[in-house]
């Protein structure tokens, strides 16, 4: 979990100020769930080394928590105080998508391999909504389309089978 939290005196003149305070939560979950069939075609060598390549395709179901971000705004001008709250609020549509790996790597002996990985794992829409509100009425909402979102991962493994 990640919180960040600011205050800071944007302006200050002739008895007028600005002051904004703000704060982040970056608590949350981010989970990718592939499932994948794939081949592995392996060319043997001297003396139990063996170099493998393989090759992985499936479905990857991904499931993100929202993030959300919260600055309070408040004013002083000419003796009035005027306030304002903003809320914005991540989200990430919860998503299957075609994913697939591809990896190469080394068996050095029966019982020990070194290899490295490329997953993708498919696209996700992110999208946000803005509520803004001065405590003298309805809030005000704004929700609009951010982009995607395309996690790629590159691991590299060192394996020991029993």
């Amino acid at each position: 979990m990640i919180d960040a939290s600011s205050r800071q005196e944007i302006a200050n003149e002739g008895g007028s100020s600005i002051v904004s305070s703000c704060s982040l939560d970056w608590s949350g979950a981010y989970y990718n769930i592939p499932i994948l069939v794939g081949l592995r075609y392996a060319l043997p060598f001297q003396n139990g080394i063996s170099a493998f390549a393989e090759g992985n395709i499936g479905y990857n179901l991904r499931l993100l928590s929202p993030i959300q971000y919260t600055e309070r705004i408040s004013c002083l001008y000419r003796g009035q105080s005027i306030s304002l709250k903003m809320k914005e609020t991540l989200s990430y549509a919860a998503k299957g998508a075609m994913a697939f790996r591809l990896g190469v790597g080394i068996c050095i002996t029966e019982k020990l391999s070194l290899s490295a990985f490329y997953y993708y794992l498919g696209n996700g829409d992110v999208s946000s909504t803005i509520t803004a509100d001065d405590g003298e009425g309805q809030p005000t909402k704004m929700s609009y389309q951010l982009g995607t979102l395309t996690p790629m991962v590159i691991t590299l493994k060192l394996g020991y089978n029993f």
